[in-house]
């Protein structure tokens, strides 16, 4: 019986390093390494269903620029906030754009406070005390 429970085991190890291997990733015992065009396509699609063709477009009608605020975005990760963040719905997956990364944590709270029924008691609230 263990033996069957190592056979099988050794069996699915050796399918998924050769679906990684299908994928473009290369496995080493110490870890898995990724080729990165690779990973980001596969990310892209599994997380916002859109390819990196898309996202080169989305960007481009852009003007590479956040849709909110209007700042460049810059691809070099010297700072987060300036970096392109796909903005999506939670809810249904559907991306609405490319904003920078403060704009897109903004929108996201305010989506969640407008959900939760805060974001009235929000805008009052800085209303009165500004």
């Amino acid at each position: 019986m263990e033996m069957e429970r190592k056979a099988a085991a050794k069996r699915e190890m050796l399918r998924q390093r050769e679906e990684y291997k299908t994928k473009g990733f290369i496995l080493s015992k110490s870890r898995q390494k990724v080729n990165k065009e690779v990973q980001r396509r596969w990310d892209l699609k599994r997380r916002y269903g859109i390819t990196p063709e898309i996202y080169e477009s989305m960007i481009v009608s852009q003007n590479n620029r956040c849709l909110i605020c209007d700042v460049e975005l810059s691809e070099v990760r010297r700072g987060w906030t300036n970096s392109p963040h796909i903005d999506h719905n939670h809810d249904t997956g559907k991306v609405r754009g490319i904003l920078c990364g403060n704009c897109n944590v903004l929108t996201g709270k305010i989506e969640k406070a407008q959900k939760d029924g805060r974001l009235d008691a929000i805008l009052q609230y800085i209303t009165e005390r500004s």
